[in-house]
């Protein structure tokens, strides 16, 4: 009974990790992409 337990738990572990992960990786590409668009917005020179 054990056994599937301790599975399950690095399973849940491994998801917390990709989760993290996809999470960090959407807020770099949000924050990029406002940059951008305040750069675009602000007058050049």
């Amino acid at each position: 009974m054990a056994k599937p337990f301790f599975r399950l738990q690095k399973f849940l572990r491994r998801t917390q990790f990709l989760l993290f992960f996809l999470t960090a990786a959407y807020l770099m590409t949000g924050s990029l992409l406002l940059l951008q668009r305040v750069r675009v917005a602000l007058p050049q020179g």
